[in-house]
C-alpha cells in the first residue's frame, strides 16, 4: 500500500494530433530503475476521458490498451450510496457503444479523501506517498513546488448544511506561498 510517484508533467498540444498521444505512449512505456538496479514499469494507468476530447480519449484507450493496463475512467462525485454503505473508490462501469471501451466511474470524493489521508502520513510504511528527489534534495521527476502545490491544493473543511455538519473540499492552496503534505 505504499505509493511511489516517480514522474509528473503535462503534455501541451492539440489532442486531435498524434504528438500528444505519442508523448503519452512514451510515458506509459517508460521503465524506471531504483538504486539497487531493480526495473519497474507502470502496472496500471488510467486516462480521464471526460471533456471536449471524449472521442479521442476513448479511441486512444481502445487502440493502446497496453495489454489491459490502460483503463478509461470518468469522475463521479457528489452521489452517496444508498443505505449509507461505502463501496470504495470504484463505482459502476459502462461500455461505450461506439468504441466498445469499458469505462470505469471513479468516486472522486472517496478518492480525494484517500489521497489526503495518504499524504498526511509522515513515516514510510503502508499508505505513505513517496515523492522523488535527488540526493541533495533537488527536484526530480518534475515534482517541483508547483507540482506539489497542485497535488495538495484541495483541503477538507466542515460546513453546516441544513443543520448538519458535513465535510467538503475547497480548491486552492491552504495559504498563498505555503505548501503542506495534507
Amino acid at each position: 500500500m505504499e505509493c511511489w510517484l516517480p514522474l509528473t508533467g503535462r503534455f501541451v498540444g492539440d489532442m486531435r494530433s498524434h504528438e500528444v498521444w505519442d508523448a503519452l505512449s512514451g510515458v506509459l512505456g517508460t521503465e524506471w530503475l531504483d538504486r539497487e538496479g531493480n526495473l519497474y514499469r507502470p502496472v496500471c494507468a488510467a486516462l480521464d476521458i471526460q471533456g471536449d476530447h471524449y472521442p479521442e480519449c476513448l479511441e486512444y484507450v481502445r487502440a493502446h490498451r497496453f495489454k489491459g493496463r490502460l483503463h478509461a475512467v470518468c469522475g463521479y462525485g457528489g452521489v452517496k450510496a444508498s443505505g449509507g454503505r461505502s463501496f470504495g473508490i470504484l463505482r459502476n462501469t459502462y461500455v461505450d457503444k461506439t468504441t466498445g471501451v469499458t469505462v470505469q466511474n471513479v468516486d472522486t470524493d472517496v478518492g480525494k479523501s484517500q489521497l489526503a489521508s495518504m499524504l498526511a502520513r509522515k513515516e514510510p510504511g503502508p499508505g505513505f506517498v513517496h515523492l522523488p528527489c535527488g540526493v541533495n534534495g533537488e527536484v526530480a521527476g518534475g515534482w517541483d513546488i508547483e507540482a506539489v502545490a497542485e497535488l495538495t491544493a484541495e483541503y477538507r473543511r466542515e460546513q453546516n448544511v441544513r443543520g448538519y455538519t458535513a465535510g467538503s473540499r475547497s480548491g486552492g492552496s491552504r495559504l498563498p506561498g505555503t505548501h503542506s503534505r495534507r
